[in-house]
């Protein structure tokens, strides 16, 4: 069984619903979607980040898609290691 999350995008950052809200003179605890939704948070829904080669990485951004926050991905070049840095820099091999 799988548990919703539901979260705000404030700036293109991720903010998770509480653990506990208060309305009036009441907390509740673990608040379900029903009680969420209304205080502006939104579905999330998780993506596997793709399969990269070694001079790539997949960074995580978030979009509001159709009433849900939605886990997307970027990919990135790599930056050098030290060690290819140095194999430019010396033009070899630096083992």
């Amino acid at each position: 069984m799988t548990i919703m999350k539901y979260a705000k995008l404030i700036d293109g950052a991720i903010q998770f619903a509480p653990k506990q809200i208060k309305q009036g003179d009441s907390i509740t605890y673990n608040p379900t979607g029903e009680m969420l939704i209304p205080l502006g948070y939104l579905p999330v829904r998780f993506t596997d980040a793709p399969k990269t080669d070694e001079q790539h990485y997949a960074v995580c951004i978030w979009a509001e898609i159709d009433g849900e926050i939605v886990q997307q991905w970027h990919i990135e070049e790599a930056e050098p290691t030290t060690e290819e840095i140095l194999n430019i820099l010396l033009g070899g091999d630096t083992e």
